[in-house]
Order: structure tokens, then C-alpha cells, then sequence
């Protein structure tokens, strides 16, 4: 049975961190890697950037570009955040 939608903000930031493990810049990047199908370029660039689940959830579209390029990679992952964040 999945735990249901987190509904605040910090609620968000367990329910990343609690349900998927997401504690490390390799950690995120082996999420990423499984939950949306990123290349491994892409996933690696989070450790490059030393971008953990905490973080992940504050980037921005432009934050992102910066160290990614295709935009619809970068879609991908804004997309992703935001549903992280959806409140219900």
C-alpha cells in the first residue's frame, strides 16, 4: 500500500527524503535514474553539483539549466518537482 500525497511543504521534504531514501547527491541521482528514466549524464550531473533530496526540491527551471542542457530533460524534472510539491 503507498503512503498517501504529502500535503505541506516540510511534509514534502520527509516524505522525499523517508519514502525513496534520498539522503545524498548519489542517492538523488539513483532516484532520478529509477523514477524517471534519466541517462546516467544527466543523473551524474546532481553529484557533480552536489544536489541532494533537500535541494532537489528547491531548484529552479533556471538552476537546473544551468548544469543541463535539453530542455526536455529539464521539463522532465521541473515537472517532477512540482508534482513532489502538489498540495491536495
Amino acid at each position: 500500500m503507498r503512503k498517501s500525497s504529502p500535503s505541506t511543504v516540510a511534509a514534502v521534504f520527509e516524505y522525499l527524503l523517508g519514502m525513496d531514501g534520498v539522503n545524498s547527491s548519489e542517492d538523488l541521482a539513483e532516484y532520478l535514474k529509477n523514477k524517471l528514466n534519466l541517462p546516467e549524464r544527466f543523473c551524474q550531473a546532481f553529484i557533480d553539483n552536489y544536489i541532494d533530496g533537500s535541494e532537489f526540491l528547491l531548484l529552479t527551471r533556471e538552476d537546473i539549466s544551468q548544469f543541463i542542457e535539453p530542455v526536455g530533460i529539464v521539463k522532465k524534472i521541473i515537472r517532477h518537482i512540482e508534482e513532489l510539491k502538489c498540495v491536495e
